[in-house]
């Protein structure tokens, strides 16, 4: 019978791992670690209150990305209420468009990107001209060429009406 302790919020088998949140929903599984991961008890807490979920999410992608390692996959997150995205390394936003515009002769020079939480961080480096909404997730706004207004105030639509006004 294989060893069962619990860790805090994390559950190990053996060599496989379960994250859960207080009302038992499962957060994050990860099948056959290597033996040197040590599950540490992350403590994390939702609310209504924004700032909090932000803080959630990204505790939940730091615990997520410690299970898997960065060397295996590529993780971000793209809500404040805990959403992980997990694709194989090196395959983000600016990877997948920079092909598909090297396949008509395009380049990063020819895009305007827009975004607001830590999934759009390598598109937004990567455009011509990055964008973040004013009220994105702060390493967005840290890494944003242009900060325009906030989602609900149509920033992508002021900046666009000014772009397309040039022409």
């Amino acid at each position: 019978r294989p060893t069962i302790c619990e860790i805090g919020s994390c559950v190990v088998c053996e060599r496989n791992a379960a994250a859960v949140n207080e009302a038992g929903e499962l957060l994050l599984t990860a099948i056959h670690l290597p033996r040197e991961i040590v599950v540490h008890r992350v403590s994390v807490e939702r609310n209504s209150d924004t700032a909090a979920k932000v803080c959630y999410a990204d505790e939940l992608l730091a615990l997520a990305r410690a299970v898997v390692g960065e060397s295996v996959a590529t993780l971000t997150h793209s809500s404040i209420d805990g959403l992980l995205e997990i694709s194989a390394l090196g395959v983000t936003k600016a990877s997948t468009l920079a092909g598909l515009l090297d396949d008509r002769g395009l380049g990063a020079a020819d895009v305007v990107a827009f975004g607001d939480m830590p999934n759009d961080i390598e598109l937004l480096s990567w455009a011509g001209l990055g964008v973040a909404v004013a009220n994105a997730h702060a390493d967005v706004l840290a890494v944003a060429d242009e900060i325009t207004a906030s989602n609900n105030d149509d920033g992508v639509a002021v900046v666009l009406e000014r772009l397309f006004a040039r022409r």
